[in-house]
């Protein structure tokens, strides 16, 4: 496999530039923990794929290992901000560490991303700034919808979806051939559809999923009342009562209830990723159509 082999060739680069851009001492042990944990490293490699699509991966290391870093930083404040309590099959951060220290770390790993950044130029700083921006507002969507008890249409839920998760995806490969001093936009909007699915799959997981492969906490969707597609689209009122359950027999019931949309999320995933991919590239062309299969049949 293309992807496997590509995985293979840079991640131990990615990871030891990750890890060397991280300082000594109590804070840095922490801000590495969530990187130590593994993780699929698909957003770095999706920079290398943008920059050898412009000429090669050859300087685009520190980049990639930027927007892995920026990838953590969101997860330890999502994982806060949902009351988390597994990443990656451990506690969370703020579980294992308090919730001051957790979002410090987090802060650090934010620092230490546009430090990576800064040699790619105003450019590269300034678009990675602005994914940022747009991440944040898909979370506030997400979040907010649950705390006011509102309940958006699929076209709203498919607005905060790509900001909360296809943004960062769609930057990943639009950076990388931009470290190269090219724009490629299809590359960018393909990698927002690509991140879209990745977040279906995700929230199909939660409900779906083998919870020892996953790493995180069956049905905690429900139990947040957490605004996914699935719900969306089966929403009744016994539904609606049990968003936001702790209760296993509430989550086994929600899921019961969800059929229809779990079904609806599957094809819609599937669809998402049925486009050709613009590369020209032989190799990146064939790493990028592997990843659309990995995207909606993982199980992790």
């Amino acid at each position: 496999m293309m992807l496997e082999e590509y995985l293979r060739r840079w991640k131990p680069l990615i990871d030891r530039k990750i890890f060397d851009s991280l300082g000594s001492g109590a804070l840095w042990e922490r801000a590495g923990e969530y990187p130590a944990r593994g993780g699929k490293r698909l957003r770095p490699v999706m920079v290398l794929l943008g920059a050898r699509e412009e000429g090669s991966e050859e300087g685009a290391l520190g980049l990639a290992a930027a927007v892995e870093l920026v990838h953590n930083f969101t997860l330890i404040h999502d994982d806060i901000e949902d009351s988390s309590r597994l990443r990656r099959g451990k506690p969370c951060l703020h579980i294992e560490h308090g919730v001051p220290l957790a979002i410090n770390a987090g802060d650090a790993l934010f620092a230490s991303a546009f430090r990576l950044a800064a040699p790619y130029g105003k450019e590269v700083v300034e678009f990675l700034a602005r994914t940022v921006e747009r991440v944040a507002e898909g979370q506030d969507m997400d979040l907010r919808w649950v705390r006011e008890d509102y309940w958006p249409d699929e076209k709203e839920y498919f607005e905060m979806v790509e900001k909360k998760t296809g943004e960062l995806m769609g930057a990943s490969l639009y950076l990388g051939a931009l470290s190269k001093g090219v724009e490629r936009r299809d590359l960018y909007e393909f990698g927002k559809r690509l991140g879209v699915a990745f977040q279906l799959r995700d929230d199909l997981l939660n409900l779906v999923g083998d919870e020892g492969k996953m790493g995180k906490d069956w049905g905690s969707d429900i139990t947040e009342g957490k605004r996914t597609l699935m719900a969306i689209k089966s929403l009744s009122p016994e539904l609606r009562g049990l968003m936001g359950t702790g209760r296993k027999e509430g989550i086994r019931r929600a899921i019961e209830l969800m059929e229809q949309g779990i079904e609806y999320a599957e094809r819609a995933a599937r669809k998402l990723v049925d486009i050709p991919v613009s590369a020209r590239d032989p190799t990146v062309r064939a790493v990028l159509e592997e990843l659309k299969g990995l995207v909606v049949e993982r199980e992790k």
